[in-house]
């Protein structure tokens, strides 16, 4: 299965990313011995006599097939029509190389250091999460791996020093502990009693009002451990309240929205599911290029490095084709 998605991914490079984006036959076999004949009770006497020699009794096998009784009819196997691969020789070596030389790497590197500046100057502790939870979408995150845990192991231990930590809202407290979880941060599951009623001891209703919160909150109950009962729990009510969302959403189906689409993405299989790649175009395609809070450095390095990654995917399967 990981073969075919690496050779869907290798292949759909041809163009830049922001250019569209039973029965079997078993002759049956036995095996048949002739047994030892009973010998008959012998003299004293004989059995002295023959103590020193010994008696051969031959063993014979016979192999009985029978194609006939489990031959079947080709016609009734069950065929799945598939099609010729297309995966030929030629066709492999014929796939073009692109984004491949010495100005397309010089272009990227002037890039990286950007993003890497604008991630560590941003000084609204929101809006960073929010753009470390971007860098991870648009597929980059592993440019930055360094500056990322750095700025998250800060923002924990300050959770870890304040006894009466600053309450953010939903959204922010879910985008928060789903990426300290992530990068392996033990963030306790009771910083979402917060959004519990006391007496019922469940989520409050109001949460369903907030769309975002609800999702951020779906997204990081995938990132619980086994017996945490309050993200088990979050995961079964945001699902019930997104799948409502997506009901009444898809009444307008003419103006779909940004968060819609992210509602049924979600819904279809959690971010924590994905594959970084397809997940990145994905995302640059369908979210981030409509965005209008859209950053054009951010968006050129992602498809830069998508489009120059993909290039090395596909130099390599010619490679290895041979």
């Amino acid at each position: 299965m990981q073969c075919i998605a690496f050779h869907q991914f290798a292949s759909s490079s041809s163009l830049p990313i922001w250019s569209s984006i039973d029965n079997r036959f078993t002759p049956k076999t036995s095996i048949t011995s002739i047994s030892k004949p009973k010998p008959k009770l012998k003299s004293k006497s004989n059995l002295k006599s023959r103590s020193r020699s010994s008696t051969c009794y031959p063993i014979q096998c016979t192999v009985v097939d029978n194609p006939s009784s489990t031959i079947t009819n080709n016609s009734d196997r069950r065929s799945a029509n598939y099609g010729p691969p297309i995966w030929s020789f030629d066709f492999v070596q014929s796939l073009p190389i692109q984004y491949k030389g010495e100005s397309y790497t010089s272009r990227l590197n002037k890039l990286e250091k950007d993003v890497k500046r604008m991630l560590i100057g941003v000084e609204n502790s929101l809006a960073q999460l929010e753009l470390i939870d971007t860098i991870q979408r648009l597929g980059i995150s592993y440019r930055f791996e360094n500056e990322i845990i750095s700025i998250l192991k800060e923002k924990f231990t300050n959770n870890n020093n304040n006894p009466n930590p600053i309450n953010y809202d939903l959204y922010a407290t879910a985008l928060q502990f789903r990426l300290l979880r992530q990068y392996g941060f033990e963030v306790p599951q009771e910083i979402f009693n917060n959004f519990k009623n006391h007496k019922t001891g469940e989520f409050k209703a109001n949460i369903s009002n907030d769309i975002m919160g609800a999702l951020g909150l779906y997204e990081a109950s995938f990132h619980g451990k086994k017996g945490e009962s309050i993200l088990e729990e979050a995961r079964i009510f945001t699902t019930k309240c997104l799948k409502k969302y997506k009901l009444m959403s898809s009444s307008n189906n003419n103006n779909m929205t940004l968060i819609s689409l992210l509602v049924n993405h979600a819904l279809e299989m959690p971010l924590q599911w994905r594959i970084t790649r397809s997940e990145a175009k994905w995302f640059i395609e369908e979210i981030y290029e409509r965005k209008q809070d859209m950053n054009p450095t951010l968006l050129e390095f992602a498809k830069l490095d998508f489009n120059m990654l993909q290039s090395t995917y596909q130099e390599e399967l010619k490679v290895l084709s041979r």
